[in-house]
C-alpha cells in the first residue's frame, strides 16, 4: 500500500494590536502550493489561531494527510486533547475543525513549532 505524503502547513493568528492592526490569521503551505491571509474584527489571538486552522481544513481536498504547524502551544495541546477547552468560542471552533476534518476524511496532526520557524507569521 502506498503511503500518502504529508502536506505541512504553517498557521498563525494575531489579536487586536495597539497600533491599529486588525486581528488576522494566516496559513502557508510548506511546499509553496498556497497561502491565505484574512483580517477579522472582534476576535482574540487564540480565536485567530483556531480560525487559521479551520481555514486550512476547509481548503483541503478529501483524504488529505495534513500536518498543521502552529506556534501556539495552547491550540496544539487543546486540539490534540492534551488540555481541556474551557473557552466556549474556542470549543465551538474546535468542534467545527473536527467536523470538517471528519467529513473530508482528513488525517490531521497538529504540531508545535517555535515562533521564529513559523513561516505563516511572516504574512501577518
Amino acid at each position: 500500500m502506498k503511503k500518502l505524503a504529508v502536506l505541512r502547513i504553517f498557521t498563525d493568528g494575531r489579536g487586536p494590536s495597539p497600533d491599529g492592526h486588525l486581528p488576522a490569521f494566516s496559513w502557508l503551505r510548506e511546499d509553496g502550493g498556497g497561502q491565505c491571509v484574512r483580517e477579522q474584527k472582534g476576535i482574540t489571538s487564540n480565536e485567530a489561531e483556531y480560525l487559521a486552522i479551520l481555514s486550512v481544513v476547509e481548503a483541503m481536498t478529501a483524504g488529505t494527510h495534513v500536518e498543521i504547524l502552529t506556534d501556539s502551544l495552547l491550540a496544539k495541546a487543546q486540539l490534540n486533547g492534551e488540555y481541556r477547552i474551557r473557552d466556549l468560542k474556542l470549543a465551538k471552533l474546535a468542534g467545527q475543525i473536527k467536523t470538517v476534518a471528519h467529513k473530508k476524511q482528513l488525517k490531521l496532526k497538529v504540531s508545535w513549532v517555535p515562533r521564529v520557524e513559523n513561516r505563516a507569521g511572516k504574512l501577518l
